[in-house]
């Protein structure tokens, strides 16, 4: 009994504890249970909480587009009002201006009426005083000239007989012309001894025929009269030495050379032309060039033309001596090389410093064969204004490479490149370097303002001696926007030209443009020949005129672009804003 108890027992405690454990686990169930719902139900309150800010948001954006969009609803209406009260008040200072103009040039008009009496009274004065003062001049100048020439007479006789020269072979027109130059040779001197200024000395043979007798042949009966002319101006007391010696179409012999260079030593001449002389030696033409480059120090202008220079040697001996001079400002060497090319090699050596200003290389045969150093010159900038390249050889590639190097020159002003063998290609390159008509602002803009090309039928028109190169820009601009003008294209280009969402942007600026360059147009009625040559490319409008008057072409542009998107360009800009939320 007593085991059987303690049996009972013992399953009744097991069954308790049983009992206890399963309790404890159903209650840490529960507990978990408990904690996760917790956890889930904190989770999906944070994800209504942000769900319904999100919401708020939304209806928030919806409110402020609804008023928005009833803000520009009214804006466009009250826009509408205020265009029409603008477009009054702007008829309104219209008319004010106009009726302040017009009192104002009135006003201006007495003003200078009175103001030209008063000037004219002063200017009868002034010319009164001055023709008294020009007056007593020339009754000095009389006195002093007429005591100068009572002291020196031409000692020789000018008069040469017809048959003295007609016995040697050469015809009546040919005495006449050796008359007509000691005449001159007589008159020089004389003016020279009696202390008169002379600016030019000129030994110039001048022909009737210039078929025949194109040189004056030395013959000693002409020594003596030289030798008057040659000590006359050694001995030419003058402040101011004559500015140029001339000698053409005459024959050289030895004695003459020694003259001039004895004579040029003294009286320091600045500029030099000889033209089509023959020298009797062909060892005398280095020499006559080296004597008076090395006696002339402040000669400024060296002209040798139409003189032959077939050997290689002596032509790059004549350079070396005329590069070696320090004050030489331009050169000028044309039919010199008619035969292989050595005028390539020449011209390379002259377009290799930085002292010339003037460069003139006519008809020498120069061919480059693919050599850049023509261009490679003219990109370093040097100081050269003025390059003649007239009756060459330079072809295409050439013009190319030529217009390329013209992009980073601002110096040079005129360069002459006819009668060379450039077609339509180079001519094409040369165009765009300094204004295609049909280009863009921008390339017209940036293309060279300084060079003027002459000689392949390109624009001569914006250039003149005394413009800029600011000025020459605003003509080519204001070029460019005429003829958009006459072809009410303006618009058309200028949204081509300008993205979309800038071109509103630039539209101030164009019309300020048209109202600066403005005062940059020339006449309004060029020359028939220019107007052919300027417009060869648009023969449909051959009467068309370069620059047309201002109120043209800003009437082509407000006419013709959006101008509503003027106004309403603050308004665009706002709704774009609105559309990338």
């Amino acid at each position: 009994m007593s085991q059987e108890a303690a049996k009972r027992r013992k399953a009744d405690d097991n069954n308790r504890i049983i009992n206890e454990v399963n309790t404890g686990v159903l209650i840490d169930m529960f507990e978990q249970m408990k904690n996760d719902m917790t956890q889930q139900m904190v989770q999906l309150k944070v994800d209504m909480d942000k769900k319904i800010i999100k919401m708020q948001d939304e209806i928030d954006s919806l409110k402020t587009q609804k008023k928005d969009m009833e803000e520009d609803i009214k804006i466009m209406q009250d826009g509408q009002d205020d265009s029409d009260n603008m477009m009054s008040e702007m008829q309104e200072e219209i008319d004010r201006l106009k009726a302040d103009r017009e009192e104002s040039e009135k006003k201006s008009m007495e003003e200078d009426i009175e103001n030209l009496q008063d000037g004219q009274n002063d200017s009868d004065n002034w010319m009164s005083e001055m023709q008294e003062e020009i007056d007593r001049l020339k009754a000095d100048r009389e006195e002093v000239v007429v005591s100068k020439i009572d002291d020196w007479e031409y000692p020789l006789s000018i008069d040469i007989p017809a048959t003295y020269w007609i016995e040697q072979g050469f015809n009546a027109a040919y005495s006449r012309a050796v008359k007509k130059i000691l005449s001159k040779i007589k008159w020089m001197t004389c003016c020279m001894r009696r202390g008169l200024y002379i600016q030019s000395i000129g030994l110039e043979a001048i022909f009737e025929n210039v078929n025949e007798n194109t040189i004056l042949i030395h013959d000693d009966i002409l020594l003596p009269h030289l030798r008057q002319l040659t000590d006359a101006l050694e001995e030419y007391n003058y402040p101011d030495a004559p500015e140029n010696l001339y000698l053409t179409n005459i024959q050289i012999v030895p004695e003459v050379i020694d003259m001039f260079t004895q004579a040029l030593a003294a009286t320091k001449v600045k500029n030099i032309y000889i033209n089509d002389t023959d020298f009797v030696q062909v060892c005398d033409q280095l020499n006559f060039v080296t004597k008076i480059m090395q006696d002339n120090s402040q000669m400024r202008v060296f002209r040798w033309n139409g003189i032959p220079i077939r050997n290689n040697q002596h032509a790059n001996d004549l350079a070396g001596v005329i590069n070696n001079h320090s004050h030489l400002k331009a050169i000028g060497m044309s039919s010199c090389f008619t035969q292989g090319n050595h005028g390539h090699a020449i011209v390379c050596r002259l377009l290799s410093g930085d002292k010339y200003e003037k460069v003139r290389f006519c008809n020498n045969n120069v061919v480059t064969l693919g050599n850049t150093h023509i261009p490679d010159y003219i990109a370093t900038n040097p100081p050269l204004t003025n390059l003649n390249l007239t009756i060459n050889h330079l072809d295409d590639n050439d013009a190319t490479l030529i217009a390329r190097a013209l992009k980073r020159n601002n110096k040079l002003r005129i360069l002459c490149l006819g009668g060379n063998d450039i077609t339509e290609v180079g001519i094409d390159a040369l165009k765009r370097a300094i204004f295609d008509p049909s280009s863009t602002l921008n390339s017209a803009a940036s293309s060279n303002h300084t060079c003027c090309i002459k000689g392949i039928g390109l624009d001569e028109y914006f250039y003149d001696k005394l413009a800029t190169k600011k000025e020459i820009r605003g003509r080519k601009i204001y070029s460019l926007l005429s003829k958009r003008a006459i072809e009410s294209s303006n618009a058309y280009h200028l949204d081509s030209e300008f993205e979309e969402d800038h071109s509103l942007k630039f539209a101030p600026y164009v019309l300020g443009c048209v109202n600066r360059y403005s005062s940059q147009r020339l006449d309004l009625a060029p020359p028939m020949w220019l107007r052919n040559q300027f417009f060869n490319d648009w023969p449909e409008i051959a009467n068309f005129k370069p620059f047309v008057r201002p109120v043209a072409i800003v009437y082509d542009i407000l006419r013709n672009w959006r101008m509503p998107e003027l106004y309403e360009r603050k308004n665009l800009k706002k709704k774009r804003t609105v559309k990338k939320r």
